[in-house]
């Protein structure tokens, strides 16, 4: 049987093994939004100059 020092090691182990990954995640979901703002920028832009080049 584990001692409760081991169990609690463990589990703080597997507690920041989890809270790193979350962290990865939402530093992608970061990256990921700000790509998307570019790209909507882009369109915009592209659109506009669309719209007013048929004037």
């Amino acid at each position: 049987m584990k001692d409760r020092s081991t169990e609690f090691a463990m589990l703080l182990n597997e507690f920041l093994k989890e809270h790193k990954r979350v962290e990865e995640q939402a530093r992608e979901m970061r990256e990921q939004k700000v790509s998307s703002n570019k790209l909507t920028r882009r369109v915009e832009t592209a659109l506009t100059r669309l719209h007013n080049a048929d004037r």
